[in-house]
This record gives structure tokens, C-alpha cells and sequence, in this order.
């Protein structure tokens, strides 16, 4: 790792997907659909979670954010819904996770992207900095 990237390789990695492996092949982990929800709803989103790190993670903290902004679109923090996760991974080690979170009441009518931040509140020092948000393929439409 030190020859290629220039970096430690003791560190963890954590790295989120929106992929993961169902049934021996790479599928999304949320059907590519929009979900109609309403405000205050309880909902989930599940997303492989993963260490590619040589060291365990530690504890870090897990937020889910509702954006109208596409990933494609540039980045804007949006409605961070859900921030009170806490995990830890070992060397190397990955899951699929479901993640709830509710609604929020106050959030206006539209379409949103659903987003997953591993350590965003960056207590883990990593080989990657860059590498701990994903989106999941599934999106909401808030209407009632």
C-alpha cells in the first residue's frame, strides 16, 4: 500500500455501499425505485458496511441524510435524518446493514436522495478520507 498510494497501510478503511453481495452476485441493496413517504413515517435503508483497512475501525458514528441534490448534481448536505448510529469494524470486515430513521416532520414535499456518512464527524484516522458517503439507489418522494 505504501509503494502504490504513498500511505500507511496500519489504518482502518471504512468504506459504506450501496451495493453488496446477494446471492453470490453485486446487487443494489435498495431496488433503484421512489418511494412515496410521509412526514413522521419510520423508514430503513440498508447498505454494506466495510473495513478494507489491516486495523479494526474503533467506534465511529453513522448519519443518514435525506438531499434533493443528485450525487451527480454536487454535493449538498441536505436533512441529516438519522445520526445517533454508533459501530465499530474489525480488520477487514464488512455486513449489511438496515439503518431506521424517521422522516421528519418538517420536511417540504419533493424527492430525495438517500445518503450514508460513515465517521463523518472524522474520529477515525483512515487510509482514505474521501471514500465514507454513498447513495442508495432507492429515493423518496415526501407527499404527505
Amino acid at each position: 500500500m505504501h509503494a502504490l498510494y504513498g500511505f500507511s497501510s496500519n489504518r482502518p478503511n471504512l468504506l459504506p455501499s450501496a451495493l453488496g453481495v446477494v446471492s453470490g452476485a453485486v446487487q443494489r441493496l435498495n431496488a433503484a425505485t421512489t418511494v412515496n413517504v410521509c412526514r413522521g413515517s419510520a423508514r430503513t435503508v440498508r447498505v454494506y458496511l466495510g473495513n478494507s483497512g489491516s486495523v479494526a475501525s474503533g467506534t465511529y458514528n453513522l448519519r443518514v441524510r435525506l438531499s434533493p441534490t443528485s450525487p451527480m448534481s454536487g454535493y449538498t448536505l441536505g436533512t441529516t435524518v438519522a445520526r445517533t448510529f454508533t459501530h465499530s469494524l474489525g480488520a477487514f470486515s464488512q455486513g449489511t446493514f438496515d439503518l431506521a430513521f424517521n422522516v421528519p416532520a418538517s420536511l417540504p414535499n419533493g424527492t430525495y436522495f438517500i445518503y450514508v456518512d460513515m465517521d463523518h464527524t472524522n474520529t477515525i484516522t483512515e487510509l482514505r478520507e474521501g471514500d465514507n458517503s454513498t447513495v442508495s439507489a432507492m429515493k423518496f418522494q415526501v407527499v404527505c
